[in-house]
């Protein structure tokens, strides 16, 4: 299986995503309905796209503003080799036949990204360690959190939350009611 793996501007380690290329016709840019989504600016709505061909893998631009770079040389379209820098507007994507590790104390992501599009991290995770029966004694519950402050607005009434600064109803400044 191949991979694909995302860095950032100015990141040296991964950004964490790192992209099994399962389908035959794997689309890379900025819209949400592409494989791959990278938040770049300079990376086009809909960049660029990995095709399987046979046993190997070719990078295709779709006529992007910015061009396509494989190891810093623009293409239009390029024969995947293991090691293979793809350059997307500002970021780079490293093409390999196993998934890259991350950086040493960082995790990978699982949550999702900044454009609230759930990440396909697919590196395999180790399995967790066996759990020690000390660790399996039923703890007493947490003591019940304190009932947020309730704020009313001094023009309106209308009720607001505590860290609320303006009324969402009328716009004049919060006080403690």
């Amino acid at each position: 299986m191949a991979y694909l793996t995302l860095f950032l501007p100015g990141r040296p380690e991964p950004d964490g995503r790192i992209e099994a290329l399962t389908a035959d016709d794997y689309l890379i840019g900025r819209e949400r309905d592409n494989h791959l989504i990278v938040l770049d600016s300079r990376v086009s709505r809909h960049h660029a796209r990995v095709t399987r061909e046979g046993e190997g893998f070719y990078i295709i631009d779709n006529g992007s503003s910015n061009g396509t770079l494989v190891n810093n040389q623009r293409v239009t379209r390029h024969l995947l080799q293991e090691g293979d820098s793809i350059q997307v507007g500002d970021s780079t994507l490293v093409f390999s036949g196993a998934p890259a590790p991350p950086a040493p104390g960082r995790p990978l992501p699982l949550a999702p990204d900044a454009a609230g599009v759930a990440g396909r991290i697919t590196v395999p995770h180790a399995t967790p360690p066996p759990l020690d029966p000390a660790d399996t004694i039923p703890q007493p519950p947490p003591p019940p959190a304190a009932a947020p402050r309730q704020n009313f607005c001094v023009n309106c009434g209308q009720p607001m939350d505590a860290a609320d600064r303006f009324c969402m109803g009328c716009g004049f400044a919060a006080f403690p009611g």
